[in-house]
């Protein structure tokens, strides 16, 4: 199992490689916006990356079209677009 970390609100949850950012979000009872249902068309879900980005997958071609679209930082990612392959800490500007 893998550790994932939600700073600042302490929550931490256990996941299986390979499972889904966003659904690990959820999972951990944590608020995640999100207007297409997880369709890789909103980028609302996007979260920042405090640690382990080198343990997250590698951008597929849906995350690379809507970060280019919202301008958005190398250190942010669209969670539901996001495979998680280790440990990593994300946040979001409204935990």
């Amino acid at each position: 199992m893998i550790e994932i970390k939600f700073p600042p609100t302490g929550k931490m949850l256990e996941v299986r490689e390979g499972s889904n950012l966003m659904a690990a979000i959820i999972k951990a009872d944590l608020p995640i916006g999100s207007s297409c249902g997880a369709a890789g068309i909103c980028a609302k879900c996007t979260v920042r990356v405090i640690e382990g980005t080198n343990n997250l997958s590698e951008p597929n071609a849906t995350e690379c079209m809507l970060k280019t679209r919202e301008n958005l930082p190398e250190d942010q990612r669209v969670s539901c677009q996001t495979r998680i392959l280790g440990k990593v800490s994300v946040t979001t500007g409204y935990w």
